[in-house]
C-alpha cells in the first residue's frame, strides 16, 4: 500500500505495468471524479423516475373523467407532473449534494443550500404574497367589519 504522509490514508490499487507514485494517485483520482458524477447523475434519475411513479395517479384518475375529457386532459396532467417530479428532484439531488459539500466546501454548499431551497420555497412565498382578498379575509380571520370595508375597497 502506498500511505500518504500528511494524514496517513492508504490506498490499495494495482494498475498493470509500470508507474510512478504521482501518477497512480492522478489515475485514481480521475477514476473518483468518473464514479462521483456518474452516481450523482443516477441518483437524480432515481430520484425523477420515483417522483415520477409517485405522481403518476394523477393522470390516471383524470383519465376517468366522464364524456372523453379525462382522455384530453390526461396528457396535460402527465406533462405538468413530469415537470414537478423534474424541478422536485433537482432541488432534492441539490440539497443532497450540498449536505455532502458542507465539510470540504463550506460556501459553495452553503450557496447550493441557499438555491435549491429557494426553488421549493419561492412558490410558498409566492402564493403568500399574491393572495386575493378573499383568501386573505379567510388567513387572517377577519371581523365583518374589516370583511365589509375590504368589500367596498374592491
Amino acid at each position: 500500500p502506498w500511505v500518504h504522509g500528511d494524514k496517513g490514508h492508504k490506498i490499495y490499487t494495482l494498475f498493470p505495468g509500470q508507474f510512478t507514485a504521482e501518477s497512480m494517485i492522478e489515475e485514481h483520482i480521475q477514476k473518483n471524479k468518473f464514479i462521483t458524477k456518474i452516481l450523482r447523475i443516477g441518483g437524480w434519475v432515481g430520484s425523477f423516475f420515483g417522483l415520477n411513479l409517485v405522481l403518476s395517479c394523477i393522470p390516471a384518475l383524470i383519465r376517468l373523467l366522464p364524456f372523453g375529457t379525462g382522455h384530453l386532459l390526461a396528457p396535460l396532467a402527465q406533462i405538468a407532473t413530469s415537470t414537478i417530479a423534474m424541478s422536485a428532484s433537482l432541488g432534492l439531488s441539490a440539497a443532497v449534494i450540498a449536505v455532502a459539500w458542507l465539510r470540504f466546501r463550506p460556501l459553495l454548499a452553503t450557496g447550493l443550500l441557499f438555491v435549491s431551497s429557494a426553488g421549493f420555497l419561492g412558490p410558498l412565498f409566492y402564493a403568500r404574497w399574491n393572495r386575493s382578498p378573499e383568501v386573505k379575509v379567510i388567513d387572517e380571520g377577519l371581523s365583518m367589519d374589516e370583511i365589509d370595508e375590504l368589500a367596498h375597497l374592491t
